[in-house]
């Protein structure tokens, strides 16, 4: 198995190496560009991040101001901590299990690289979490009071990420074929999944027994992994660290594997 999960990474790399032409071309597809046009497309891709968070960051401060008193400048930076880097997850997962489905006339090819699709929507999403990711930067600087030399350990966390993304990408995307309306149980629990993690409140402010149950979420220990780099400035959930590393190679590996595996049947079920 593990000389499989290697050869499967391996072809994924090529894929970087060899495709670069096609991703950017799917890529491009998948944020609408070819459907709305260049300058409208760009224009809604930098907008729409913006009008996004500033509506996030507007609901829940008026629901936390009407019980708590003012947010502040530090609960804001709080929020936008979890929710920049959840939003990008979210959009990613949701959109992951119908890309091969929607691509079944390219996917029938003998040659094409069916892992090339889901990628794409990882690629689309890219741009958006770049704006909100420099707003986060940008509030960081001026709010956090903890170390600046923390933010370095941004692009190992980035990295990270986006192997996750890759791995359950994959995955969702392979299993879609199968089963039609898993877009939907995704979506639902994409849903649920932002209120299941610290991202609008400290994890400290619930009781003991809530709290062990939301450790178990792997996107508590990734929210908490951007909160120590932008809000927090120093390591101070550690266990977070090794939690998600753990858990985006593994979902990598499997991912890459399920698609391994299943991709030889697609031709059937489209």
């Amino acid at each position: 198995m593990i000389r499989e999960v290697g050869s499967a990474t391996l072809a994924l790399v090529g894929i970087f190496k060899r495709h670069r032409a096609l991703l950017a071309e799917l890529t491009r597809r998948e944020m609408r560009f070819d459907r709305i046009g260049l300058l409208p497309g760009v224009a809604w891709q930098v907008s729409f991040p913006v009008l996004l968070l500033g509506l996030y960051i507007f609901l829940f401060s008026t629901i936390f101001e009407a019980r708590n008193g003012p947010l502040g400048p530090s609960g804001v930076l709080y929020i936008l901590a979890g929710l920049v880097p959840w939003l990008f997850t979210a959009e990613v997962l949701g959109r992951s299990s119908a890309t091969i489905v929607g691509g079944a006339s390219l996917v029938k090819h003998l040659l094409f690289p069916v892992e090339a699709l889901p990628i794409s929507v990882i690629g689309a999403g890219l741009l958006s979490f770049a704006i909100q990711l420099f707003i986060l930067l940008g509030v960081s600087l001026v709010e956090s009071n903890g170390s600046r030399w923390m933010l370095m350990m941004a692009p190992p966390l980035f990295g990270l990420h986006l192997i996750a993304l890759i791995g359950m990408g994959m995955g969702l995307a392979a299993v879609g074929v199968y089963l039609r309306d898993l877009g939907e149980v995704v979506r639902m629990m994409l849903t649920v999944g932002l209120f299941a993690a610290p991202i609008l409140y400290p994890l400290a402010a619930l009781p003991r027994p809530a709290q062990v149950v939301l450790l178990v979420n792997p996107f508590t220990h990734m929210v908490a992994c951007y909160q120590d780099v932008f809000f927090d400035g120093a390591f101070a959930h550690p266990c977070s660290w090794v939690v998600f590393a753990a858990f985006a190679v593994i979902v990598f590996a499997l991912g890459v594997l399920i698609m391994r595996r299943a991709r030889i049947y697609f031709a059937n079920f489209l």
